[in-house]
């Protein structure tokens, strides 16, 4: 005869392990395909299977203007550098008095890698970033923030621009070497315009996270048409004169 004992598990245990579950996949560090449509349905439908986001608003008497921002990386180094790298994202949209929306992403990249020794090392980064679809890139440039004021702009043999899942995407490939920071700059403009020809509209911004990147410090600033007020914010921001500031 064979007797198994198996220890009872305290009930806080068991609520913390599933609020460890349920916080993953709300920040996308954990992702679920099930071979089950139905099922599937409601995971997609939750955010939890991947999928690069799309938001189609149900528009009613007023003017719903969709924005998008997705930042993906892709670590060609073959070592864990993207492991030591942390980022600082700053990000400005323009509205003028014509309605033109113009952006300038920035991005701070420092890698903190101890030495060149494996698993460390240069972080060679294939990076790319989804944009509404129609985006019109303007420039990009590189600074090593380490030689003050010295900008690279990029040529066609570093980045492209193309077609991918109904989105613009500029492809961008970018190199930090060990223990330095670089700033890539990035400005493009939308093809689409906001109607400011309405008297209230709503302006959509989502931001999609990569999976299995942690967080990072991300900063908006909006710029808003003359002779504009916000009405309301989602998330809170500070306000200014014609300035809307989102941390």
């Amino acid at each position: 005869n064979r007797i198994s004992l198996k220890k009872k598990r305290d009930k806080n245990e068991v609520f913390g392990i599933e609020g460890v579950i349920f916080s993953n996949l709300e920040n996308k560090e954990v992702q679920v395909y099930v071979t089950n449509k139905v099922a599937q349905g409601i995971i997609t439908e939750l955010g939890w299977d991947g999928n690069m986001r799309s938001y189609k608003p149900r528009t009613g008497s007023y003017s719903v203007f969709s924005d998008y921002l997705y930042i993906n990386e892709a670590n060609l180094g073959i070592n864990k550098a993207n492991y030591f790298t942390e980022r600082k994202i700053n990000h400005e949209i323009d509205i003028d008095n014509q309605g033109s929306v113009r952006e300038k992403l920035t991005v701070d990249f420092e890698n903190q890698s101890p030495s060149d020794n494996w698993p460390a090392g240069i972080y060679r980064n294939y990076l790319r970033i989804y944009l509404p679809k129609n985006t019109v890139l303007s420039s990009a440039f590189t600074t090593d923030l380490s030689v003050a004021g010295i900008k690279r702009q990029f040529d066609s043999r570093t980045i492209e621009v193309f077609e991918e899942h109904e989105k613009t995407v500029i492809g961008i490939l970018l190199e930090v070497p060990v223990k330095s920071s670089v700033r890539l700059e990035v400005n493009y403009e939308l093809k689409e315009k906001v109607d400011l020809t309405k008297k209230l509209n709503s302006f959509l911004l989502l931001v999609q996270k990569q999976s299995g990147i942690y967080s990072d410090n991300y900063h908006l600033n909006v710029f808003l048409p003359p002779d504009t007020i916000p009405l309301r914010v989602i998330p809170k921001a500070t306000v200014s004169e014609g300035r809307l500031e989102i941390n």
